[in-house]
């Protein structure tokens, strides 16, 4: 298994919360059977209860790497955005990449797009004045 790295939040037995981040091939938290009545932190690789102390309560959730240095590289991610009614992918002109895959954003960008792009004969009528606006003599 390769490492991954996990955001954890909890609450101790004195009642203080806190978070943190782990880097482990997998992390749970085990809602019952901890010392004050709540809970544990469990990792196949780093052992019994990772957080090393019983909790009342707490929560796991992965997130990318970059919030572990060292532990692991994130999958490189191909998003989309709907251009002028056609997906493009997020890096040809730098935009944010609002659809996480090809599917989605076709499904988005089709006949009206529901409002996120606009569409091919749009796009033309828009290029059309703008290009009478070029030729226009405005002196």
């Amino acid at each position: 298994m390769s490492k991954k790295c996990w955001y954890l939040t909890y609450t101790n037995c004195a009642g203080a919360s806190g978070v943190g981040y782990v880097c482990s091939e997998d992390l749970i938290y085990v809602p019952s059977g901890g010392g004050c009545g709540g809970g544990y932190f469990v990792s196949s690789d780093l052992g019994f209860n990772a957080g090393n102390a019983s909790e009342l309560a707490g929560t796991v959730q992965q997130v990318s790497c970059s919030f572990c240095p060292g532990c692991c590289t994130d999958p490189v991610a191909v998003t989309y955005d709907c251009i002028n009614g056609a997906c493009t992918k997020k890096d040809v002109y730098k935009t944010p990449g609002l659809y996480a895959n090809l599917s989605i954003c076709e499904e988005a960008c089709g006949t009206g797009c529901g409002g996120k792009c606009i569409s091919n004969a749009d796009w033309a009528q828009i290029e059309g004045l703008s290009g009478q606006l070029m030729n226009r003599n405005c002196s």
